[in-house]
């Protein structure tokens, strides 16, 4: 690293400096300075974000957002009960006296696959300044850091580099479910239409489980009058996940839609009378992501909730004319049904002491990968207006 190569960081997005914008003008929406300022005014509790810069000469080369999550070995969902016991040895040790452990990540819990890292590879080494970035970041903070993280999007060609510095490369993480908007659809019609016929009849008959589903659109105020159900749906979906880390709660909505208005949608779903769902999700120019989804699990059951909303997010994403809906990493098969595919890219680890470090590589290597069925949902019209199956 190059003595001329100086690290700043800072906790107030509002205090950053011109050139930040000009840095990550192309690096996507998390590093943006609207939506960063909004994350912060939105925190969980006992978490911390942080700004890094990276100046050489004077000007700006690099720019991270970190975030420093609280969570408990404890209550890391199904993929520790079913991991392999290494990984449950790491996160016991983890969990020793001497403070609640963090998790540091390269970008924001809320956006799991946005960019949170932007460089300029012809002045800097990338794997080297993200690193050097965490490190600050983690002595900045003075909390004990059970995990470094970083995913494949903050280095989308230099991430090997990390594996120099200690970090251990995991290709078995979830993917990342993403759907491509095809503006031939037009609507409903279209996108069912597209479908195969199994897949077809499955969505329509959704819908009709579906149909005396009611849907309202929450303000902040709505949100902060219905924390304590939203919360509650939240965490009937949260105790089947396989990762748990500190659950969000509905004032950090409440306090996101406050901040970025129509950019952030809370869409409550009533049946009866009776709140039963949710599902909050960002609006860009680029893309519609769903973020969190709350739901009563009997009332899905009979209702096709969940998959009610992910049919309203596709035609959300046709009215909103953007390419892409990010659907995240949880219920891959269902999302798959729906139309969208796996996107999966390397994550990488670190734990800063040697001994835990050692532990955590042995574990990474025997993570197994998800097991589900990706569905192929769409066919090929062909002349005569019947459709075929695409390969694969």
């Amino acid at each position: 690293m190059s003595r001329r190569l100086r690290i700043e960081l800072v906790d107030d997005p509002g205090r950053l400096p011109r050139a930040w914008d000009a840095c990550v003008e192309h690096a996507g929406p998390l590093l943006q300075r609207r939506g960063l300022g909004a994350l912060v005014g939105a925190p969980l509790a006992g978490a911390h974000i942080v700004c890094g810069l990276a100046w050489l000469d004077g000007e700006l080369v690099a720019a991270g957002v970190f975030h420093l999550v609280p969570f408990e070995p404890s209550r890391t969902g199904r993929f520790v009960a079913d991991a392999h016991w290494l990984t449950r040895v790491f996160l016991a040790l983890t969990g020793v006296p001497g403070g609640r452990p963090h998790l540091l990540l390269c970008g924001h819990w809320l956006h799991a696959d946005a960019r949170g890292f932007t460089c300029d590879g012809s002045r800097v080494e990338p794997g080297a300044t993200l690193h050097a970035m965490l490190g600050k970041v983690r002595r900045h903070c003075a909390r004990r850091v059970a995990l470094e993280v970083v995913k494949g999007p903050d280095l989308p060609a230099e991430g090997a580099a990390l594996e120099v510095h200690g970090y251990h490369r995991v290709d078995t993480a979830q993917p990342t479910m993403r759907m491509s908007i095809d503006p031939a659809w037009r609507g409903w019609d279209g996108y069912v239409g597209a479908m195969r016929k199994k897949y077809r009849q499955r969505a329509r008959a959704a819908r009709a489980r579906g149909a005396s589903l009611q849907r309202e659109e929450l303000g902040a105020q709505q949100i902060r009058e219905h924390a304590a159900r939203l919360d509650a749906l939240l965490d009937s979906v949260l105790q089947r996940a396989d990762v748990v880390l500190t659950p969000p709660r509905a004032a950090t909505l409440a306090a996101l839609k406050r901040s970025l208005g129509k950019g952030l949608m809370v869409v409550a779903y009533r049946h009866a009378g009776r709140l039963v769902g949710f599902v909050a999700f960002a609006v860009r120019r680029d893309a519609l992501e769903g973020l969190l989804i709350g739901l009563e699990p009997q009332a899905n059951r009979t209702l096709r909730i969940y998959q009610n909303i992910l049919y309203d997010l596709v035609e959300r994403a046709m009215s909103a004319a953007v390419p892409v809906l990010e659907l995240g990493r949880t219920a891959l098969e269902i999302k798959s049904a729906a139309g969208a595919e796996p996107v999966a890219y390397p994550v990488w680890v670190r734990n800063e002491n040697r001994f835990l470090n050692w532990i955590l590589g042995l574990s990474v290597r025997r993570i197994r990968p998800p097991e589900w069925e990706p569905r192929h949902v769409f066919g090929i019209r062909t002349r005569d207006d019947s459709v075929q199956v695409r390969a694969g």
